[in-house]
């Protein structure tokens, strides 16, 4: 934000001239109200719309890494909480400043050494002296809200910097602490809404996603009323919006929890299933090598109702039955949405290397899939094609928010240390970026 209002003479004119520094946007961040900031961001939909160029018949969700400033090192785990009261009550708690933990360690170690201590109290003093940092009165100080951190993570351990953050795996192939942000996009590129989850993966988000999109058209409703040109409050009700609108996500999203969610809400849901855009991603990468030994379902290609193997054998559908797995025994898990295993197998091997090497080991002479009939569904439509069109717009519309948030070397990096300063920093974000499309479209400034 600070380099826009350096190099743009749009935001310029907002700015009176000035180049705020990043210490004023952090305090901005942290001091000011989510719901007035909301609002300001949402009054730039009602500007695009009253020029016509808000079109909410394609909604593309889309979600990225957020990565914030806290260590993967500097970490908490479930049995160091009651550690950290424990020491606390045996008067060892160090002051955090530089050396104290150095010092804590030495004290330990002499205790220890010199007192004869009952098994309890030995076992309470080992374990702290494998992770001193957290041993201060800061963490103390914090310990309920690490706690309660930990009870809302699916993992025994949260960053005591940024409790609200999830380790999560990047794009890179690491792991880092950081949010999920999931960007909601329409058609001519413009930023619907956008929030932050701590999720690792986009599994299942989309419950929330739609809590969010319904507390913005109510918001973009009343905008509407008070400010708006085009007064076709029917477009932002959003029960219309359900029933009007075509969802589109990417392969991610092709999950048991967001199928329920969409099956629930009766959306207009597409999502490219994984094994779609395997194929698809290995088709440009060319990651199919002849020399390899043995072949997997990865390496075949979907077609409806069977799979063709790389030696060019069709793999065709055999039976389909109702899986017996935890998930099918769930009493709102009926019709469609049951996991089904759909098995699949070549009726003519012959003269195949691979069959006549492995025989029945063979991977890709049997192959089972186990999902829903409402994704098997989904797969076989776009494995003949039937949203090879409408999909093609999700990336131009959707990737484009992630390429404005993002630095030169791929990754958005948030300012600040707390969940509702990154909320408010990405709806400056978002601010920042319609305010510069409608720029964009209109050709003008004013």
């Amino acid at each position: 934000i600070s380099s826009f209002c350096e190099d743009s003479t749009l935001i310029n004119l907002f700015t009176s001239g000035f180049n705020p520094k990043e210490d004023v946007y952090r305090r901005l961040l942290k001091d000011s109200d989510p719901r007035i900031l909301k609002k300001i961001f949402l009054f730039s939909l009602i500007k695009l719309n009253d020029y016509g160029w808000l079109d909410l018949a394609q909604l593309f969700v889309d979600g990225t890494d957020a990565l914030v400033n806290a260590s993967k090192y500097y970490l908490i785990h479930l049995e160091e909480i009651e550690n950290v009261k424990k020491i606390k009550k045996l008067g060892l708690i160090h002051n955090g400043k530089k050396g104290s933990s150095k010092r804590f360690k030495e004290k330990l170690s002499r205790i220890l050494k010199s007192e004869d201590l009952d098994e309890e109290t030995e076992k309470v003093l080992k374990l702290a002296l494998k992770n001193s940092k957290i041993y201060c009165r800061k963490v103390f100080n914090n310990i309920d809200k690490l706690e309660k951190a930990i009870e809302k993570s699916n993992k025994n351990y949260v960053s005591v910097s940024f409790p609200d953050a999830v380790m999560m795996k990047t794009k890179k192939g690491g792991y880092e602490f950081g949010l999920n942000l999931q960007s909601i996009m329409a058609n001519h590129q413009i930023l619907i809404t956008g929030l932050l989850l701590r999720k690792p993966n986009d599994h299942s988000v989309l419950e929330e996603v739609l809590q969010e999109l319904k507390l913005s058209f109510e918001i973009l409703k009343e905008l509407n009323i008070k400010y708006g040109l085009q007064q076709d409050n029917k477009k932002f009700d959003f029960e219309n919006l359900i029933d009007q609108a075509i969802f589109i996500c990417d392969s991610g999203y092709f999950s048991n929890d967001n199928f329920e969610i969409a099956d629930f809400n009766d959306l207009n849901f597409i999502v490219m299933s994984k094994q779609i855009a395997r194929q698809n991603n290995n088709n440009k990468r060319k990651l199919w090598n002849k020399k390899k030994d043995n072949v997997s379902k990865k390496q075949c290609m979907r077609i409806v109702d069977a799979y063709i193997c790389p030696n060019q054998r069709l793999i065709s559908l055999d039976s389909v039955t109702v899986t017996n797995g935890k998930y099918n025994k769930q009493p709102y898990i009926s019709g469609d949405l049951r996991e089904f295993s759909f098995k699949f197998s070549c009726k003519d091997c012959s003269g195949c290397p691979f069959v006549e090497k492995y025989g029945e080991k063979c991977k890709c002479a049997k192959i089972e899939d186990r999902m829903s009939l409402y994704m098997y569904n989904m797969t076989n439509a776009f494995a003949e094609g039937k949203y090879n069109e409408i999909y093609k717009d999700r990336f131009f519309n959707s990737e484009c928010i992630n390429g404005f948030h993002k630095t030169k070397d791929s990754i958005l990096n948030l300012l600040c240390r707390d969940l509702t300063a990154n909320q408010n920093e990405m709806l400056l974000r978002g601010l920042l970026y319609n305010i510069i499309r409608l720029k964009e479209l209109k050709g003008t400034f004013c």
